[in-house]
């Protein structure tokens, strides 16, 4: 049977029999090898360099951790500074007179997980000490005259803490002691002892160290301006030198990574590093972990917190889309095996093939990089959501329903002032949560796509007015003029109530950031594409670096009003997504201290 004339055309003819030559065959096959091995190499490339990226996140997430950790044991010794302080001001702590000690057992109750509180006189003998019963009645009279920290805070009339001692039963304790002073007839400051605040270090382990766990295994310690460890998982590290200990328990590996950044720490850096271990919660084997560390200054001490994780920690992470990148290669490879057989029966049809599988997966990272945007804006969306929902509108009720149950529960004992007071608290309370809410329910509704934007001409100038009716009150009371400055004739193509909720919180923020006595402006001009209406004021202004940040779902920046106002993070947000339903642009400048303005534009005409 003859071919028709098209296929003879299409189909080219080669020698032996019409197969291509051995050299065509081993052209192709050095091709699909050679693509092969290029796909095999690219994916293993993007595999490293995302775990890379994901190391670097997860290492940064630890350092918030030690931040967090940083802060809070700074908390506790402000607690216990401020107690001591206000300790070394009572007349008869100061002057060792009866009563002393029930002054004492308020300092006791004050420090967080307390161990005891002394009264040395100024030669460095313990006079008093709290609690008084069993062994430690037995100390008073002892000389602490030796002790550094008794030295120190006579020498330099600042509050000291010590390193880490062991106590007279062989407990280890950290003591912060402030010195205390009387006056003489002539008014001359005379040192008279210390009063001291002792506490166990495990206590303080417990509360800020113990508790972070970074993935699934990560632990925190703490060291102090010695090298010493003040707390670690590994419960036999706890006062000895950080850089002997490991050492000490694994001879066989090099610590000199870890020592490194522990001098970076007793330098007061803060930083990100990565280590051989060789162990891990009762795992002994060479464990790489990464690591990150934050500076703890304690009154004249600098102390460190680390956070650190085995490498498995990131590979936890990274493993599933590891499998999706062997999957991806497989398939790759699976198609290109397939494209070089093709090749084998018709060149054409392989060429083809190429072509149409470079497209589709052109298309699929494309669809690949839309999914994961709009997944990074859902889990921005929802982080927001969930911060809203757990800080700015349970803390305001719960304010509130504190003072109402102090109304009820007191009221008979408060005087008229008083219950005024709570009042207006309340009320305050009340119209910034009220605030959030409306906000809230304008943001749910734009992110459901239930806006319903009604399109027409209006008036821009009653449309303002009836917006500065909304928010008179908290001008009056700030003292803050607003002069409008409006064609009566300005109009705009708009959807009346968004285009009024977004000239409500530009006004309600020019409020909320002005001084008392200042001003607010409310102008307009033509613009190319419409009309631009600005609202300017002489208030606080917004950094340059936040300013490109305001209209992010997932900016962090928040500033409370001059009078303590607080925002709700969404105006500005919800500013910029009515603007643009309504075919408008949203503008700012600002400068920091002298105000801020913000210009929308919107169309005039259908």
């Amino acid at each position: 049977m003859e071919k028709p004339d098209d296929m003879e055309k299409k189909i080219p003819t080669y020698k032996n029999r019409g197969k291509p030559s051995a050299l065509l065959y081993i052209f192709i096959i050095t091709i699909t090898i050679a693509a092969i091995c290029i796909t095999i190499l690219v994916c293993n490339k993007h595999y490293r360099e995302t775990v890379r990226l994901a190391t670097d996140q997860f290492n940064k997430q630890q350092l918030i951790l030690a931040r967090s950790a940083s802060a809070g044991i700074q908390y506790f010794m402000a607690e216990i500074e401020d107690e001591i302080y206000a300790l070394s001001n009572f007349p008869d702590v100061q002057k060792m007179e009866p009563g002393i000690l029930e002054k004492m057992e308020i300092l006791f109750v004050g420090i967080p997980k307390e161990t005891s509180s002394r009264r040395l006189d100024k030669n460095g003998i313990l006079r008093f000490i709290y609690p008084d019963k069993g062994w430690r009645k037995d100390l008073i009279g002892q000389d602490y005259s030796h002790e550094t920290y008794f030295q120190k805070a006579r020498e330099s009339g600042k509050t000291v803490i010590s390193g880490l001692i062991i106590n007279e039963i062989g407990e280890q304790r950290v003591r912060v002691a402030r010195p205390v002073y009387i006056e003489d007839e002539t008014g001359t400051r005379i040192f008279n002892g210390i009063i001291i605040g002792s506490f166990d270090p495990k206590k303080l382990s417990e509360l800020y160290v113990s508790p972070i766990v970074s993935g699934e295994t990560g632990y925190a310690w703490l060291l102090n301006e010695n090298g010493n460890f003040i707390a670690h998982y590994e419960q036999e590290f706890i006062g000895k030198d950080a850089f002997m200990a490991r050492a000490e328990r694994n001879p066989d590996i090099s610590f000199d990574k870890i020592n490194n950044i522990q001098r970076k720490m007793m330098a007061g850096k803060e930083g990100l590093g990565s280590y051989i271990s060789g162990w891990h919660r009762g795992e002994k084997k060479k464990i790489e972990k990464i690591v990150a560390y934050t500076p703890v200054p304690v009154f004249n001490k600098g102390w460190s917190v680390a956070v650190c994780a085995p490498t498995t920690e990131v590979e936890k992470i990274t493993s599933k889309a590891h499998r999706n990148e062997l999957y991806s290669m497989g398939f790759i490879i699976l198609i290109l095996t397939a494209a070089g057989i093709s090749l084998f029966i018709a060149l054409y049809r392989w060429t083809r093939s190429l072509e149409q599988e470079i497209e589709i997966r052109k298309r699929a990272e494309e669809e690949l990089r839309e999914s994961e945007e709009q997944l990074r804006k859902l889990n921005a969306t929802k982080d927001k959501f969930f911060s809203i929902i757990a800080h700015d509108l349970i803390n305001p009720f719960s304010t509130i329903l504190g003072f109402i149950d102090l109304l009820v529960s007191e009221f008979e004992s408060l005087d008229s002032k008083e219950i005024k007071d709570i009042i207006n608290a309340i009320n305050k309370d009340a119209n910034e949560t009220f605030d959030l809410l409306k906000n809230l329910l304008d943001w749910s509704r734009s992110q459901n796509g239930k806006i319903e934007i009604k399109l027409a001409i209006h008036n821009i100038n009653e449309l303002i007015e009836d917006v500065i009716k909304l928010i008179s009150f908290a001008a009056n009371k700030k003292e803050i003029r607003i002069n409008v400055s409006l064609d009566q004739q300005d109009v705009a193509f708009c959807d009346f109530n968004t285009i009024s909720t977004v000239f409500r919180n530009l006004l309600s923020n020019a409020v909320k950031f002005t001084h008392r006595g200042g001003k607010i402006s409310v102008t307009s001009k033509k613009a190319k594409t419409g009309i631009a209406v600005s609202v300017s004021d002489n208030g606080v202004g917004i950094k340059r670096e936040d300013i490109e940040e305001i209209f992010k779902i997932d900016s962090e920046v928040s500033t409370k009003g001059t009078a303590n106002e607080k925002g709700t993070g969404l105006g500005l947000m919800i500013c910029k997504e009515f603007t643009e339903l309504n075919n408008g642009e949203i503008s700012v400048t600002s400068e920091q201290g002298k105000g801020s303005v913000f210009t929308i534009i919107l169309p005039q005409e259908g």
